[in-house]
């Protein structure tokens, strides 16, 4: 079994693999990148930072604010509904990972 710090660093990697290659799939299809937030207001307002950051350079951006709690997120985010969304590590351990 993998520790907290392997799962961490693959999570990582993961997300440094996965996201230029995600974020050039939408661009060349001149598509919307939707940003998702969860209830509280912290998560709307990262959501809303990772919206404007991505229209100051030109992307065409929506942010649905509000949807839920991480598994719902993580659930849209599997299934395409959205393409990214703010969340804590220590939280997808816990909930997605089951990582105590």
């Amino acid at each position: 079994m993998r520790s907290g710090r392997d799962i961490a660093a693959l999570l990582v990697a993961a997300a440094v693999a996965v996201g230029p290659i995600g974020t050039h799939s939408v661009l060349a299809q001149d598509s919307t990148v939707v940003v998702g937030s969860k209830l509280f207001t912290e998560a709307v307002i990262l959501g809303d930072i990772a919206a404007e950051t991505g229209r100051s350079i030109g992307v065409a951006v929506e942010h649905r604010r509000q949807l839920g709690g991480t598994r719902f997120l993580w659930s849209a985010l599997l299934s395409g509904d959205i393409d990214l969304y703010a969340d804590y590590t220590g939280t997808l351990f816990q909930e997605i990972l089951q990582v105590p």
